[in-house]
């Protein structure tokens, strides 16, 4: 690799996964190619006492209308 990276995360299952450990970083030693975790869950508390549920909730609620 070009960079000394500690982990490159990628969904791309079918080509970059497999290449964990097998291509060197630039200091010599096996790079960690990986799925990005999961997202942590979230609660947003509002001043009334009320709650959003989650992180794809408040995203969602947010989200400019559709065009289409």
């Amino acid at each position: 690799m070009l960079f000394n990276l500690d982990e490159m995360h990628t969904f791309d299952g079918e080509n970059l996964l497999s290449l964990d450990g097998k291509v060197m970083r630039l200091d010599g030693r096996p790079s960690t190619i990986r799925k990005p975790p999961e997202p942590p869950q979230i609660t947003l508390q509002l001043e009334g006492g009320g709650a959003l549920a989650d992180r794809t909730t408040v995203a969602s609620a947010t989200a400019p209308p559709s065009t289409h």
